[in-house]
């Protein structure tokens, strides 16, 4: 091996090891990835099912069965879609059955009970845009229905700890971490 091919080889190791190591250092979200081809915006404009709120599914998370007074209510179904467009517009529509199951006494002495399942529907528009440094999704919703039912409910921010084609993980501002997949 003469001169000029040794230099040339430690050349290449010493430009490949830089390379390896920028590429590491290239994620901006806590769990990658990397290196991706595509835009954050491509990534992320698309519909994402909801799969797990601190890894529990939707419904432990948001829902637990109750009685009271010998009315019980269980939801057996969530299911919530985001909806971001490359646009900027936003969406989340979600959908849950819900069985209520009621049992009426008589004063002399029998009772009966009275069951249903409802089927109840949501759908919130606005619009989202991704922070400046592009580390967190910020969602102001439009003027809707619920916002008279829940406080603080026309603006939120949610840190992206991955954002890859098909899954993406947010933390809200409670902490809670969504993931969801495409």
């Amino acid at each position: 091996m003469n001169i000029r091919e040794d230099v040339r080889s430690k050349f290449i190791m010493v430009l490949v090891i830089i390379v390896v190591l920028n590429l590491q250092s290239c994620g901006k979200y806590d769990e990658g990835p990397a290196v991706s081809l595509k835009s954050k915006t491509k990534r992320l404009a698309q519909t994402w099912d909801l799969a797990e709120i601190d890894g529990e599914t939707p419904i432990e998370d948001f829902f637990d069965s109750y009685s009271y007074l010998g009315t019980s209510f269980e939801v057996n179904d969530v299911d919530m879609e985001f909806d971001f467009q490359e646009d900027g517009d936003f969406e989340i529509d979600a959908s849950y059955n819900v069985t209520i199951e009621s049992t009426y006494y008589s004063y002399y002495g029998g009772s009966y009970t009275y069951s249903n399942d409802y089927n109840i529907d949501i759908n919130i528009d606005g619009v989202w845009e991704f922070s400046s440094d592009k580390e967190d999704i910020e969602i102001e919703f439009d003027n809707n229905e619920y916002a008279d039912y829940l406080d603080d409910f026309d603006k939120r921010e949610y840190k992206i700890l991955r954002l890859t084609s098909k899954e993406l993980k947010l933390e809200a501002d409670n902490g809670a971490e969504w993931s969801f997949e495409s």
